[in-house]
């Protein structure tokens, strides 16, 4: 498992790298508390309204997730902090001898104070791989921008 696991953070760590970035770009570090509960990096763009984010994760079935997301980010207004935002995407996960993938999304709102977004959302996942099933994971955390 220590291989699988190897793997993903490997995988994730290069999807990171080859996301677009330019001097612009903002990057934010954070910690997801939820289903799954993890870490996450994400790049924004300041002229645009996508951002894409990678979150390596624990879920509470003892599987090691690595999710990726293009989310698209509205504000309630420009002075307001409160941002929503959605999007699709994807996970592979690993643990307990199993192998899974599928499809997702998220949809979401984000408060932010200064450098802190703190945000919760919910991610209806539809798993293609070892069988086919829908679930959902939630969260609740925070993104700090570097």
């Amino acid at each position: 498992m220590n291989k699988n696991i190897l793997s993903l953070v490997l995988a994730t760590a290069a999807f990171c790298v080859s996301v677009p970035s330019s001097a612009q770009a903002q990057t934010a570090l954070g910690i997801q508390l939820g289903d799954p509960t993890g870490v996450s990096i994400r790049f924004t763009k300041p002229e645009s309204s996508w951002a894409y984010e990678g979150l390596i994760a624990y879920n509470f079935d003892e599987f090691v997730t690595g999710e990726l997301f293009l989310h698209r980010t509205q504000p309630l207004s420009d002075t307001d902090p409160i941002t929503l935002f959605y999007g699709p995407g994807g996970y592979i996960g690993v643990g307990n001898d199993v192998f899974t993938a599928g499809v997702s999304a998220q949809a979401g709102a984000s408060y932010n104070i200064d450098r802190f977004d703190i945000f919760g959302r919910v991610i209806p996942r539809f798993s293609l791989t070892p069988g086919t099933d829908f679930s959902f994971g939630f969260g609740i955390g925070f993104w700090y921008a570097i």
